[in-house]
């Protein structure tokens, strides 16, 4: 007897979930969108992440912008060591590229 979705046993394809892009263009792809959404959603620009970040501006101005990008990576991480959840990754990642940045203009 057949198992109802399948043919000979094998599965349909109406009945296997697509697969999620999981190269790194993807990876990339969805860090920037959560820099330049987060960014505007909290106030710190109007432009994203790329131009006219205001709290980052700051805190280079204070000399700690180094710091508190490392600390949030840190931070996200852990969270993301105690509940895993794909969020707290890109966030952190976010982070690092902002640091990242930061090292090619120091």
């Amino acid at each position: 007897m057949q198992e109802q979705g399948t043919h000979s046993g094998v599965p349909c394809a109406e009945d296997i979930a697509p697969q999620r892009d999981t190269s790194f263009r993807a990876f990339a792809q969805e860090v920037e969108e959560s820099l330049n959404g987060f960014a505007k959603s909290k106030g710190y620009t109007t432009d994203g992440a790329e131009r006219g970040n205001h709290l980052l501006a700051f805190c280079e101005s204070l000399g700690i912008s180094r710091h508190h990008s490392v600390a949030e990576a840190i931070y996200k991480l852990t969270e993301h060591l105690k509940t895993p959840r794909r969020v707290l990754l890109v966030k952190a990642c976010g982070w690092m590229f902002l640091e990242w940045r930061r090292t090619l203009n120091p």
